[in-house]
């Protein structure tokens, strides 16, 4: 920068006279291209059929193909395959990860949709599915799906994914299929809706589903005095805040289940209004409901009662929640060891921020979701290396691969436990390029294998295996990652599977056009 221009610029349009600095406005443009300092926009063109003849941009029209399917002017790549023959090879191919990979490409709605909808040619693969319906944006699609498929998989999934009211409120009232429409109610949060189900169903299930998701008082009492079905009563009793009706319910209702519920949503009621420490402590001692008691111990702040409760208490709810508020890691560890209830152990476990009672406990022999959740808040790498490498839970080495950072011994892991989950967790958090092109080339799982061609940024290797390697799924995850032009155009024309020539054509188309993170973006 000129000195003078420290005190201002002098410009002349886009660019200053004195230092050149340019900025991105009074350009002169000529077409698309700014006469001063050389910037281009996306207009303006001057077009000779896919390629401006001024700043080269291409477009994916008016292309002049040749014989081997080649524009002359852009060099882009006649397609070989489309979203149709992606569906056919998501439906049809044998191999589990070649479906999986071409659901994956697949953005056409419609076609998401006759995926979600298949599944008998290779047996209920509820996992591919769900992998199509994750993709799927368009509500009317799952409408459609819910009202008309034959299949009851495929009616559930579109249900668990509406949001549309009125349609859900439609299933909940009419279909045939009661699971259905319990599960439509579930995913109602329109209360006049939830209200006219209620009111005009027949099936007491759907009519218990909606009165649990009511919030209007006047309805639930309703529903509490007079309904004719004790489960849908002992429903609107639990959503009841009025004492007076709670009353008188728990003193006259026929059913004993609705009287004791009345009764418990009083305490509820009655101990969420306390604020004494010694009227919480007596009721969380006393009071003949276990949801009272639980409540009364959330809102306890004396430590000394907490700990009394948490070891003395029978009921393993409420020790439970003492047990979430304990501060003293001494108390804590000595309840994972002693506890009889492991949901109570969990709590404990959860709380305790020593490392070496996290540490014991993840090596004791007891539940592994205890175990599990001491892994979780391990930070010492070389504990967490020995547990990931030598625990014979899967779900307990995969917890501390999660936490691994250290590269040395997630190589050895990804090594030790290729054919576990955990591997390869530990290959997508390599970043070594020698380890991940040795796992790609050699390791025996193909799951493992795909992992690592994804972590690949070193190009000689990714052609190598785009080009030589037997297994289309790996050839294709390969050309993803590919930014060659002349390479990924080869692929498209020339290899021999769809899925492969499909990677490759959509990597190198953009890549022309300027985005080679499209690709990328589009992968869910």
């Amino acid at each position: 920068m000129a000195i003078l221009c420290w005190f201002g610029h002098s410009w002349d349009a886009c660019t200053c006279r004195r230092c050149q600095t340019t900025r991105d406005e009074g350009h002169k443009w000529d077409g698309c291209i700014c006469r001063s300092c050389g910037m281009t926009r996306d207009e303006g063109h001057a077009w000779n059929g896919c390629i401006c003849g001024s700043c080269r941009m291409t477009r994916d029209e008016y292309h002049d193909w040749d014989s081997s399917r080649t524009c002359r002017r852009c060099n882009a790549v006649l397609p070989t395959s489309t979203e149709r023959t992606l569906a056919n090879i998501a439906m049809t191919d044998i191999d589990p990860e070649v479906r999986a990979a071409a659901v994956d490409r697949i953005t056409d709605q419609a076609l998401l949709a006759e995926v979600a909808g298949s599944g008998e040619e290779h047996g209920d693969d509820y996992g591919l599915r769900s992998r199509a319906a994750e993709k799927i944006a368009d509500q009317a699609l799952f409408a459609e799906m819910a009202r008309t498929s034959g299949r009851a998989y495929v009616r559930r999934e579109a249900v668990g994914r509406l949001t549309e009211q009125a349609v859900l409120a439609e299933i909940a009232r009419t279909d045939g299929d009661f699971d259905l429409r319990v599960a439509a109610v579930k995913r109602l949060t329109d209360q006049g809706a939830l209200a006219e189900v209620a009111t005009t169903a027949s099936a007491w299930r759907v009519i218990v589903a909606s009165t649990e998701r009511i919030t209007d008082q006047k309805t639930l009492t309703t529903f509490a005095e007079k309904h004719s079905n004790e489960a849908v009563r002992v429903a609107a009793v639990k959503r009841l805040t009025g004492q007076e009706v709670l009353a008188e319910i728990a003193r006259k209702d026929p059913d004993a289940d609705v009287r004791r519920g009345a009764q418990t949503q009083l305490s509820i009621l009655r101990v969420s209004e306390l604020s004494d420490q010694t009227a919480l402590a007596v009721a969380a001692k006393t009071d003949s409901s276990i949801d009272a008691r639980s409540i009364a111990v959330e809102r306890l702040t004396d430590q000394v009662l907490l700990a009394e409760i948490a070891t003395t208490e029978r009921e393993p709810t409420v020790r439970r929640v003492a047990v979430e508020r304990l501060t003293d890691e001494a108390l804590l560890a000595g309840i994972v060891q002693t506890d009889r209830d492991w949901w109570v152990q969990l709590g404990a476990a959860k709380n305790l921020t020593d490392q070496k009672a996290l540490t014991a406990v993840a090596t004791m022999r007891i539940n592994a979701r205890v175990r599990e959740a001491a892994v979780e808040r391990i930070t010492n790498q070389e504990v967490l290396a020995e547990i990931a490498r030598t625990d014979p839970d899967e779900d307990i080495r995969r917890s501390a691969v999660e936490r691994l950072r250290d590269q040395e011994p997630l190589a050895e892991i990804a090594r030790i436990h290729c054919k576990a989950y955990s591997g390869a967790m530990a290959v997508k958090k390599l970043t070594s390029q020698k380890v991940l092109a040795e796992i790609a080339r050699s390791n025996s799982h193909q799951l493992l294998r795909r992992t690592a061609v994804e972590k690949l940024t070193d190009e000689a290797i990714l052609i190598e295996i785009a080009e030589t390697e037997p297994l289309p799924v790996l050839r294709a995850a390969a050309a993803e990652k590919l930014t060659g032009v002349a390479v990924l155009a080869r692929l498209a024309k020339a290899d021999s599977h769809p899925l492969v020539r499909w990677a490759a054509l959509t990597r190198l188309t953009a890549i022309l056009s300027g985005q080679p993170g499209l690709f990328d973006q589009r992968r869910p």
